[in-house]
């Protein structure tokens, strides 16, 4: 004699969940649209929907066009519908991969290889510098651009002193020190290489 207890069927969240919507969504149909409807969310066809009903299938079609509160209800589940799968399939994510890992320990080839492949590992390399080439390069741009900006200064200094009588040719302490630390800066005085 089997336990009355191992048949019994516990439902899940998302069932219950599922149940409540269907019962809140078929309240506000008429009663031949909430029978098509139950049977169209159980997976019925249309025509099982309309005979149900008793409707015809243009009728069901009607119902299912933009604007019926029929349609409205449809569209309410599936979106439901949609977002309890996804939330389903996401508190799945870590037993899923807990089994991947499992296999390659086990030492699967094939689910090692498939995971690699998917992750992109054994795709060619990127094409281009790094981001270290990258750096390197805007860092020896700006030092070049901060190199012009103190000998467009001297210039501009030059050409002043020029004007009031002094020496053109003469630079000024602070053109020198500027300029010398600008070199100081450059990644070429640090790494020949670059």
């Amino acid at each position: 004699m089997s336990d009355p207890q191992s048949q019994l069927v516990i439902p899940s969240e998302s069932d219950i969940c599922q149940s409540d919507l269907l019962q809140r969504l078929v309240e506000g149909l008429p009663p031949r649209e909430a029978a098509a409807f139950e049977t169209l969310m159980r997976g019925g066809s249309v025509v099982l929907a309309a005979a149900r009903a008793g409707v015809g299938r243009t009728t069901i079609y009607k119902w299912l066009k933009p604007g019926h509160l029929f349609q409205q209800c449809m569209a309410q589940w599936k979106e439901d519908l949609v977002a309890s799968s996804r939330t389903r399939f996401l508190t799945m994510a870590e037993g899923a991969t807990d089994n991947i890992q499992d296999a390659i320990n086990h030492g699967d080839v094939r689910t090692s290889l498939r995971v690699v492949e998917k992750m992109g590992i054994l795709g060619p390399p990127a094409v281009g510098p790094s981001n270290a080439q990258l750096h390197a390069e805007k860092q020896r741009l700006d030092n070049q651009e901060q190199q012009r900006s103190i000998a467009a200064q001297e210039e501009v200094e030059k050409f002043l002193s020029g004007l009031n009588g002094e020496n053109p040719t003469a630079r000024t302490p602070s053109s020198t020190d500027q300029r010398n630390r600008a070199d100081a800066q450059s990644p070429e005085a640090h790494n020949p290489e670059v």
